[in-house]
């Protein structure tokens, strides 16, 4: 990836009310914290592939969509130009269309849309679900409780993020500790979490007929995911080495950043100074009425 795995934040503190000239830059060790997943580290180039090989397999999704919101916007059109008792009649047969042709529907659509999630609370909420489908499983052979009450959703395979489009990144920090979390607990088959270049959102969106689309996820069965996924050999598996409950668990190395923040260069006259202007602002504040609260009691 084009952006550094440790950012480094340069901009002037708010609080700062002198020039930087009286001040120096210092540094201050910070400990990482040990529990964070990092993004995986993938090369422009292989971002760039994987956003064409996406875009190839999702070919005719904008064009159903289009076709599906005219037919809506046409029966809503209709139904808006007629009296009440008319538009009713117009809106019941309108549904009971809908009804007849869903699964026509579906057929009409491309393939694609059935093995695919859009969204960031829709990839978000199957991988928590995938996680708690695995998690049952396990205690499921391990000991004699009863089974869930409903049928496991398809796997997501793969989940592709347009994070150097989303402002602020942290509302998609949570990805790879859901990807890392699904992989140590269930080695095979595990998820891949894909990184997209700047600018793949307005692709995607174009290309899917939709919005927006910062976040797509692909089900173990998607059509053609063999060629997809070797495309993307060379991208690191994320994983959690502290979830293996193994022998062989690893703890992760301490990690102590470097804070980058600024002193002032003569420590004894910025204390006097900060003195002096506490004493003159609490002057001013008695000169405009503002007492303390015994004060106020005393006068009334």
């Amino acid at each position: 990836m084009t952006d550094k795995i440790a950012k480094s934040h340069t901009h002037t503190s708010n609080r700062v009310k002198h020039p930087d000239a009286e001040r120096k830059v210092t540094f201050k060790g910070v400990l990482d914290n040990a529990l964070r997943i990092q993004w995986p580290s993938v090369p422009v180039n292989i971002q760039n592939v994987a956003l064409a090989c996406l875009v190839s397999h999702l070919d005719g999704v904008a064009h159903y969509r289009s076709s599906v919101k005219r037919g809506t916007k046409r029966k809503l059109d209709q139904s808006n130009g007629s009296d009440g008792a008319k538009r009713q009649r117009i809106e019941a047969e309108s549904q009971v269309n809908d009804d007849r042709n869903a699964t026509r529907d579906i057929e009409q659509a491309p393939v694609v849309t059935q093995h695919m999630v859009i969204g960031v609370n829709e990839v978000t909420k199957r991988l928590e679900q995938q996680i708690r489908d695995t998690r049952n499983t396990i205690n499921l052979s391990s000991m004699d409780t009863n089974p869930p009450d409903h049928d496991p959703l398809p796997i997501l395979k793969v989940v592709f993020a347009c994070r150097a489009d989303v402002n602020p990144t942290v509302l998609l920090d949570h990805l790879p500790h859901l990807v890392a979390a699904f992989n140590s607990i269930r080695s095979s088959p595990s998820c891949l979490l894909v990184p997209l270049p700047r600018g793949a959102e307005v692709t995607l969106s174009e290309t899917l007929g939709i919005r927006r689309a910062a976040v797509i996820g692909l089900n173990a069965d998607f059509p053609d995911l063999s060629s997809t996924l070797s495309q993307l050999e060379a991208i690191p598996k994320l994983t959690a080495s502290w979830l293996y409950v193994d022998q062989h668990t690893q703890l992760m190395p301490t990690h102590i950043k470097q804070l980058r923040t600024s002193a002032p260069k003569d420590m004894k006259s910025s204390k006097e100074r900060r003195v002096k202007e506490r004493a003159v602002a609490k002057a001013k504040a008695k000169e405009k009425g503002s007492l303390p609260r015994e004060s106020s009691q005393h006068v009334a």
